[in-house]
């Protein structure tokens, strides 16, 4: 492990610093007696007991101080890595940002005291150490500061441990990923590692810990997976899951994710919307699925789409016209979730759009009556909807392996523009 520390070229007194809960390093639940000395990383040091520190220092702060830090911190191997003169402009920041990047190796553990490090430095160490820990593996295990000035001189001066502002950046970029994508798995595997480091730390007592974020975390994961992959039977278990592992789970979020209370309901709350998209069944007895929703898988087909996922949004919306047809022709049946039941709704849509599927008239016989009675406007619209989707759905499912393909920008706006009709195909109440 790795201590990374700042050296100044200001005049360095003497106080007493404070630990503050440094339970992770010290393995007990007492904290560690305070210490003095002229330098917060020495204190840190004997404190968590790294294999080396690391001191960002400039030429100057070298010459003045070098030294004196170097005895303070005997008994620990101590690198200096050196900043150029200050010029005063933006490339300083990406200098530094470079010495960092050379210094640390990769998936090293670091721990990080910013107490004295130059103006804008505290900031970009921040930057800097979440950028390593996404390239490197860099395991970033605390980031400390020793607050001088917060007291009067002669008390004893509090330190604070500002790693929940790395857990930030963690969380908000597996927010960000949601949000863009559709994609909970990083946002529950945050959730997941929260209970699982809880439990895993011996200083705590087993009853204070949390149970209902793990099975949260599950949720909002398979939640997410299920209407990416389309798995809508599936969601009919997922979706009301998670609703319910959510209000299990408020307590606990309140008392140990609190700054994430407000982002992981609305993420809850987004995946959840979905839920009456889902193949459900009306009474559990059922063998099959015979319930859904035709708004909202319209409103599910336009996530997949806003999301990037084109691909699925089309999948769904093929479904999606062969479900609307039967609500339709069939109106006080069921609507025909499996393949066995749709059958003959999509040979009717084939057999009106393309003049060689004649061959399967017997099996559309019992639907041709209620086909006729249509309005023309809306067998029109049906034909045009089915027609139009099957180009672009089968560029997409052939991966590109065609004689003539489209780009993948146009694919996403002719998508989009398919759409756009789709609601006129809803049945009136």
């Amino acid at each position: 492990m790795t201590l990374l520390t700042f050296l100044g070229t200001g005049n360095y007194q003497s106080a007493t610093y404070r630990p503050c809960d440094l339970s992770r390093f010290t393995g007990c639940a007492c904290p560690p007696s305070p210490l003095t000395t002229p330098f917060f990383s020495v204190a840190l040091a004997q404190w968590t007991q790294p294999d080396r520190v690391m001191v960002i220092s400039t030429p100057e702060a070298t010459s003045k101080h070098g030294e004196l830090i170097k005895a303070a911190l005997s008994g620990f191997q101590v690198d200096f890595f050196q900043l150029p003169l200050q010029s005063g402009n933006e490339s300083d920041l990406w200098e530094y940002f470079q010495v960092l990047t050379d210094g640390l190796s990769q998936s090293e553990e670091l721990i990080a005291d910013i107490t004295h490090g130059f103006r804008s430095t505290p900031f970009v160490t921040l930057l800097a150490l979440n950028y390593l820990r996404v390239t490197q593996g860099i395991k970033i295990r605390g980031i400390y500061y020793g607050a001088f000035d917060s007291v009067p001189r002669g008390q004893d001066v509090p330190t604070f441990d500002l790693s929940p502002f790395v857990d930030l950046f963690q969380w908000t970029a597996a927010a960000d990923s949601y949000f863009q994508t559709g994609d909970a798995t990083q946002l529950g595997g945050l959730i997941h590692q929260t209970q699982q480091s809880l439990w895993a730390d011996r200083n705590r007592d087993k009853s204070d810990n949390p149970k209902s974020l793990i099975p949260l975390g599950k949720a909002i994961t398979q939640t997410s997976r299920d209407l990416r992959l389309l798995r809508l039977q599936d969601l009919a278990h997922s979706a009301p899951n998670l609703a319910a592992r959510l209000t299990h789970a408020q307590t606990e979020i309140g008392a140990f994710l609190p700054p994430f209370s407000r982002l992981l309901n609305l993420v809850a709350d987004d995946l959840s919307q979905h839920a009456p998209a889902a193949l459900a069944k009306a009474h559990p007895n059922d063998e099959t699925p015979n319930q859904t929703d035709l708004s909202s898988q319209l409103d599910l087909i336009r996530w997949l789409l806003v999301k990037g996922h084109p691909v699925a949004a089309l999948t769904l919306g093929r479904e999606w016209i062969v479900t609307a047809l039967a609500r339709h022709l069939t109106p006080t049946s069921p609507p025909p979730l499996t393949y066995s039941t749709r059958r003959a709704f999509e040979n009717l849509l084939n057999f009106q759009t393309n003049p060689k599927a004649s061959g399967i008239t017997d099996k559309i016989s019992h639907l041709q009556p209620a086909w006729e009675n249509l309005p023309e406007s809306l067998k029109t619209a049906f034909e045009k909807a089915w027609s139009q989707t099957t180009t672009p759905r089968n560029d997409l499912n052939h991966a590109n392996h065609n004689d003539k393909s489209h780009k993948a920008s146009a694919l996403t706006r002719t998508v989009d523009s398919l759409l756009q009709q789709f609601s006129h195909l809803i049945p009136k109440p």
